[in-house]
Order: C-alpha cells, then structure tokens, then sequence
C-alpha cells in the first residue's frame, strides 16, 4: 500500500509538473507575443514621431527662408529710404545755406536800392 501511495503521489507530482511546465510555456509564448506587438507597436509610433520631427523641421527651413527674404527686402527698402531721405536733406542744406547767404546780403542790398533811390531823386531834380 505504501508503494502504491508513493506511486500515486509520484504520479501526481508529475501530473503537475507537467501542468506547470505546459502553463509556463504557454504563458512564455503569451509573452513573447505581447513583446512583438508592443515592439511593432513602439516602432509605429517612434516612425510617426521621426516623421511628426521631419515635417515640424522642414516647416521651420521653409519659415526661415520666407523671414530671411523678407529680411533681405526690409533691409533693401531701408537703405533705398535712406538714400530717398538722404537727397531732400542735402537739397534743403544746400537751400538753407543759400536762405542765409541771402538773409545776409539783404541788408546791403535794401542799402543799394536806398542809394540807388537817392541818386535818382538827385539827378531828376537836377
């Protein structure tokens, strides 16, 4: 009976090491499977944010570019209201310079036309 027992229990044991290693490698097999989905799964997402990564970059170039050209045209306008400003300021100068030259001469001149009233008022009284 004893032998019996052992056998019985040595059957059991068995049984359930067998149960244990069957349930261990479908769950092995479950896992590995999960492992490979999330990895697909990961790779997905990482080629969607490489790709996400690549058109924020090339929008940002092509942003670069048009406020680099507008910059260009800025400038270009700047330097051309620089010059526009830039010939009236040398022609008032110029005009002003002129103004006070006359300013200065005017006195001798209203004296001249004095003179030149006075010696006429003289000669016609001759």
């Amino acid at each position: 009976m004893e032998v019996q027992s052992f056998w019985t229990m040595r059957s059991l044991e068995d049984t359930y090491q067998t149960k244990q290693s069957n349930t261990l490698n479908k769950t092995e097999t479950q896992m590995k499977h999960l492992l490979k989905f999330l990895n697909m799964e990961h790779n997905k997402k990482m080629k969607r944010m490489e790709e996400t990564l690549e058109n924020f970059q090339v929008s940002k170039r092509y942003q670069h570019n048009i406020l680099e050209e507008e910059l260009k045209k800025l400038q270009k306008e700047e330097v051309q209201l620089k010059t526009g400003i830039s010939t009236p300021q040398q022609e008032n100068h110029c005009l002003n310079e002129t103004l006070q030259e006359v300013q200065q001469k005017l006195p001798e001149l209203h004296g001249q036309v004095e003179e030149h009233k006075h010696s006429k008022e003289s000669t016609e009284v001759c």
